[in-house]
């Protein structure tokens, strides 16, 4: 989503409620989420809550990859839970 800057290492609490443990848990609530939004909150009083409407955040993840010259859109470690997805 263009128009958005976190900031280099801020961590991600929660979405939609459910309090995130780690990246495995993040990428399958993201990808298995049926919810018309996602409302994500920071561990970091700094930064504010982000609602997103999931369709479009989703759609935008070809373009954010591009943007920013980033290759791949998951790491070896998370494969299993992208494929299932598809």
């Amino acid at each position: 989503m263009k128009g958005y800057n976190v900031g280099a290492l801020q961590t991600v609490k929660s979405v939609n409620g459910v309090d995130i443990r780690n990246l495995r848990q993040l990428a399958r609530l993201f990808l298995e989420s049926t919810d018309e939004y996602f409302e994500i909150e920071f561990n970091e009083s700094s930064v504010p809550t982000m609602v997103f409407h999931r369709k479009d955040f989703l759609r935008s993840t070809d373009s954010i990859l591009e943007d920013n010259s980033i290759r791949d859109q998951y790491s070896p470690e998370l494969a299993d839970i992208f494929r299932k997805s598809q």
